[in-house]
């Protein structure tokens, strides 16, 4: 399951990238990946992971001129935080051993997202705010261990649902030409169904990006 949602994910980056390259209109296109640290609504008790690795999409165009300081565009992004633990288990009368127990949890988001462009005067620094809002879709799957009488008994927790976001960010880079690179920041306030976690959630986010413009 966690590999197939990987590859997914990174398909529909790479088609959403050939798409960019391939368009004529002045825009950017931004790709960044770092850190991120989730904070659900509630703790049930469920063993899990909150920090993880993102990747984000960013596809922007300058409205209403080549140039303008206003973008607006979309991003597609997700998070992924997994855990792996060995415990003892039991599985027959005199049979013991080792068991691993999965832990995944991920958010895939799309988001509508405005930004505005700021070029320090004479050089080659810039300060980009922006804010996005859209649709998280988040699922999990998550194993559970419970010793019966003589033996160990497995169950996976499974969940999927949506709920809605809202991401402020800021970037800072430097540019030449029609590349950029740079550090990121950004936090995500999401509500809606996140399963045995709540009706909420938070996410902070910590990563650096490379930018083409096109």
């Amino acid at each position: 399951m966690r590999s197939l949602s990987v590859r997914g994910f990174c398909f529909v980056i790479g088609l959403l990238l050939s798409t960019a390259v391939a368009s004529a209109q002045f825009g950017e296109y931004t790709l960044g990946a770092g850190y991120s640290h989730r904070h659900p609504g509630t703790s049930p008790g469920l063993p899990y992971n909150k920090d993880g690795p993102y990747i984000d999409l960013d596809l922007a165009w300058h409205i209403p001129y080549p140039g303008s300081p206003v973008l607006l565009g979309f991003g597609l992004t997700g998070t992924g935080y997994w855990e792996s633990q060995d415990i003892n288990a039991q599985f027959d009368t005199n049979q013991f051993g080792r068991a691993t127990l999965d832990s995944d949890l991920e958010n895939f988001e799309i988001e509508p997202r405005f930004a505005l462009e700021f070029w320090l005067p004479g050089t080659y620094v810039f300060v980009k705010p922006r804010i996005g809002a859209g649709l998280l879709v988040n699922n999990y799957s998550i194993d559970q261990a419970a010793q019966a009488a003589n033996f160990t008994v497995f169950n996976t927790i499974y969940h999927t649902g949506a709920a809605f976001e809202v991401r402020p960010a800021v970037q800072a880079g430097l540019g030449w030409g029609p590349a950029a690179v740079g550090l990121e920041l950004s936090y995500m306030a999401a509500w809606g169904g996140f399963g045995a976690f709540g009706n909420h959630a938070q996410e902070f986010r910590a990563g650096a990006f490379v930018s083409l413009r096109f």
